[in-house]
């Protein structure tokens, strides 16, 4: 028996992959930081940047989306 779950729509993976891979990134970054003992400032320094990364690369990946 069916519970209908197959007409659900899902994205595919070649589309969703760089929100995964830009998640990643920034759990490295937070690893890192962590490691070091950084002070307050360079922590949000360095979550900054993670979330730059990650959000440049979830743009960038719709951007190439759009064009394939």
């Amino acid at each position: 028996r069916s519970l209908g779950l197959e007409k659900v729509p899902r994205p595919p993976f070649h589309t969703t992959f760089a929100i995964f891979v830009g998640g990643v990134i920034r759990w490295i970054g937070d690893q890192v930081a962590e490691r070091r003992r950084l002070n307050d400032p360079q922590k949000a320094r360095v979550e900054n940047t993670g979330i730059l990364v990650a959000s440049g690369l979830i743009a960038g990946e719709a951007l190439v989306g759009l064009l394939i």
